[in-house]
């Protein structure tokens, strides 16, 4: 005879603290930062407010979409637009998430950051469903807001003038702010190992927002890469913290355990904690002093 496990409801703050109580090795809580919570093999409640064979139908034309923004371009980061879709098109069709697309710099509308500021593919193929679908029911946004939105047909420019952006940016629906380059709509931008300075840096700079970086010296490729942003930040009255770290490496701030990452590690790229846990303090002090408010 077998009994049947009580699916747990992960809403639920009594849910929640039955689950720590029984199996607290799913909690995981890292020093370098970050609270993860392992869901292989628990039974959860359904949510009838989610319809998935739906938002799996969805899923379906964003990836046909940021697939071939990336194809067009020959450039972009198809495999973390990928995985992350069924998150995204769950969270904006749960009802949980304040956001009215006719309306989507409405001052009551949940913030959105783009932690993950290179998933642009994903960000601006789900804003381009979003906007489509409304297209096909009549309605566009009109004015100073159409800006805002982004059409199917113009995944074809991604990341080329006139198209849409190579990262997340403030001006588009559905985000405020991520942590891709500067400039173009963004409140503030931070730019980890960001490479080398393009030629025109100074003219480019002249949009851009207020700038956190941070940088590894022993990253051969990225040498004096750190003093050249803080002098051009400098020249553009740019607000700006940069710091070069001395013990750290390109990608000191990814702490992937895999054999090949391990064999980086001994041509300058590589986790570094205390590195890591600096910068992530000055990034967290940095957001909040210029979006505070």
């Amino acid at each position: 005879m077998s009994i049947a496990a009580a699916a747990y409801n992960l809403l639920d703050q009594e849910a929640r603290e039955a689950l720590a109580s029984s199996e607290p090795s799913r909690f995981q809580y890292r020093a370098e930062g970050g609270a993860y919570l392992n869901l292989k093999g628990l039974p959860l409640d359904p949510l009838p407010e989610i319809d998935e064979p739906k938002i799996a139908e969805l899923c379906r034309v964003v990836r046909g979409f940021l697939f071939a923004a990336v194809d067009a371009a020959q450039s972009g980061h198809p495999g973390g637009s990928s995985s992350k879709a069924e998150q995204v098109l769950t969270l904006l069709s749960s009802g949980v998430l304040g956001f009215d697309a006719r309306r989507p710099k409405h001052p009551g509308r949940s913030r959105v950051v783009w932690s993950a500021g290179h998933c642009s593919p994903l960000f601006h193929s789900t804003v381009a469903l979003i906007y489509e679908t409304l297209r096909r029911k009549g309605f566009t946004l009109a004015g100073k807001d159409a800006g805002n939105a982004v059409f199917p047909e113009q995944l074809a420019r991604f990341r080329r003038w006139g198209g849409p952006s190579g990262h997340v940016e403030s001006e588009y629906a559905f985000a405020d702010t991520s942590t891709g380059s500067s400039g173009h709509g963004f409140s503030a931008a931070s730019i980890n190992y960001g490479g080398k300075l393009p030629p025109d840096v100074d003219d480019f700079l002249k949009t851009a927002c207020p700038v956190v970086g941070s940088y590894g010296a022993l990253a051969k490729w990225e040498q004096g890469d750190a003093d050249r942003l803080e002098a051009a930040l400098q020249r553009a009255l740019v607000p700006h913290d940069v710091k070069e770290y001395p013990d750290a490496g390109h990608s000191f701030m990814n702490n992937h355990h895999g054999f090949v990452f391990k064999l980086l590690r001994f041509s300058g790229i590589g986790y570094n904690d205390p590195a890591t846990q600096d910068a992530r303090r000055r990034i967290t002090a940095f957001f909040h002093k210029h979006l505070d408010g």
